[in-house]
């Protein structure tokens, strides 16, 4: 089951995972500036949802109104929005890519990281390592160590099959 990026940082926060301050909204009247600048991503269950023009950014209030009803009607690659997720802008550094999938052959949980995340991780697919619990901390970056044992323990209880984080950002 897929679930939208709202949720799924609820999950992320549950388990210890820092994630950006945000909130949900779902509805033109439920349009509220809670702080500024945001990013604004529509609620929809597909990927590249940047390249498609469902993530905006807004650093003033008229920006941030514009750009909320854009895309609460915005349909992305043909699926209507959920909502749109306003995100705290956080300063960063570097963005990696992390993700756990079930491994169905392997009856194992394999790790997926790349230092090379964001928007064209698709095109970094010769920067991506892929490892297992036994061997990560040989392999991945100190900071990113640090993470794997919560999202390891949030893949298991919540039974998921992948738990992908797209960017994972340093600041």
């Amino acid at each position: 089951m897929k679930v939208h990026e709202f949720l799924g940082k609820s999950f992320l926060k549950e388990y210890g995972v820092k994630v950006p301050t945000s909130y949900l909204i779902k509805e033109e009247k439920d349009i509220e500036i809670k702080f500024l600048p945001a990013v604004l991503k529509s609620q929809v269950l597909v990927g590249g949802r940047m390249k498609a023009g469902g993530v905006l950014f807004a650093n003033t209030r008229k920006e941030f109104i514009v750009n909320i009803r854009e895309l609460l009607f915005k349909e992305i690659k043909g699926e209507k929005p959920y909502g749109v997720l306003v995100e705290e802008m956080i300063p960063f550094e570097k963005e990696h890519y992390i993700s756990l999938i079930l491994d169905r052959e392997e009856k194992d949980i394999i790790i997926l990281y790349s230092q090379n995340g964001g928007v064209n991780i698709e095109e970094n697919k010769n920067s991506i390592v892929k490892t297992n619990f036994e061997n990560y901390e040989n392999i991945l970056p100190e900071n990113i160590k640090k993470i794997i044992p919560n999202l390891r323990k949030l893949f298991r209880e919540k039974d998921l099959t992948l738990l992908e984080i797209n960017p994972l950002v340093e600041g």
